[in-house]
């Protein structure tokens, strides 16, 4: 008789388990390219000519640093849990030397909550925090400073549709920036105005739509209420399929974009026009991913002279689960 009440109550307590295993486990994202990644290693390379043959380097560091690299960086390796999610980054120098890393958390509906960021080899450098409404609006992200004790945030206001109003910029618990949103009927954002704390505006920002698949955004100094310059976005299925910057009633550059059929990014093409009576200057981006839509490489190629010389290169080296 107490053997089968042992059995029961262990039946009660695996029942239990799994009862909360399932409703902690967080919404999964099936266009998620990163699920079932467990770990990417990551480096960026940059090519030389030299004697017809084409040299491979790690980019100088001013250069790297813009891919979010650490300078003195030479590959970093994003860790993935069973769900898509990021939840580490290492970043590694000369010799495989570990330099820095993060850690990321999630809640249930994988919404990022906590982001702490270290110096190796176990110095907590800072940490951000992400809070959410109950329909996943962020509302503030708060990052303290280890070093200076200071903390910085960004607040976020939303209308009773889920349409951003107001963003607010501390720093060191400061204001220090505002930007105020307004909104037609239809919904759609038709102007920005940034302002610091004492009223004197940055910019303002107009938006108009001429059709349903076009934004043009222009940008106003507050000097003379001066145009500063233009951006003009062509939409398609909800992602950007070109943009044109322009300034001084002259088109900076021309930017395309192509998608595959899950909306993944693929193809980028930079044109900027050239002052003189010169070609102009072209760059492609491809991102090349695998049958499953994860990815293999980042490439970088100078089309201005009408050949496709390769620039710099991204590589993948993924693990899985």
């Amino acid at each position: 008789m107490i053997y089968k009440k042992v059995i029961y109550f262990a039946f009660l307590l695996l029942l239990l388990f799994s009862l909360l295993y399932e409703c902690s486990k967080p919404e999964i994202d099936p266009n998620n390219p990163y699920l079932g990644v467990k770990t990417a290693l990551i480096k960026t390379l940059q090519s030389s000519i030299i004697d017809g043959d084409t040299l491979w380097t790690f980019p100088d560091d001013r250069i790297y640093a813009m891919t979010r690299c650490p300078i003195g960086s030479k590959y970093w390796v994003d860790h993935y849990n069973k769900f898509g999610q990021k939840i580490k980054t290492q970043w590694f120098g000369e010799n495989d030397s570990l330099i820095d890393w993060e850690t990321n958390k999630y809640d249930r509906n994988s919404r990022l909550i906590i982001s702490k960021y270290y110096q190796s080899p176990h110095k907590l450098r800072r940490t951000i925090k992400y809070h959410y409404d109950k329909n996943g609006l962020l509302l503030e992200k708060s990052n303290f400073s280890k070093a200076s004790k200071s903390q910085d945030r960004e607040i976020y206001t939303y209308n009773s549709n889920g349409i951003i109003t107001e963003f607010q910029d501390y720093w060191n618990g400061e204001l220090k920036i505002k930007d105020t949103y307004t909104i037609n009927p239809e919904g759609k954002h038709t102007q920005r105005i940034r302002c610091y704390p004492n009223g004197d505006t940055l910019f303002v920002v107009n938006y108009f739509y001429p059709t349903d698949d076009l934004i043009e955004e222009s940008y106003y100094l507050p000097e003379n209420d001066s145009l500063s310059f233009t951006l003009l976005k062509k939409i398609k299925n909800g992602n950007i399929i070109e943009r044109t910057t322009i300034r001084d009633d002259r088109i900076r550059n021309i930017d395309r974009f192509e998608y595959n059929l899950n909306n993944q990014l693929i193809v980028q093409i930079r044109t900027v026009p050239s002052r003189q009576s010169g070609p102009p200057h072209k760059t492609l981006s491809e991102h090349h991913l695998d049958n499953k839509g994860k990815p293999i490489s980042d490439l970088i190629f100078d089309l201005t002279d009408g050949k496709k010389t390769i620039l710099q290169k991204t590589e993948y080296e993924c693990t899985y689960y």
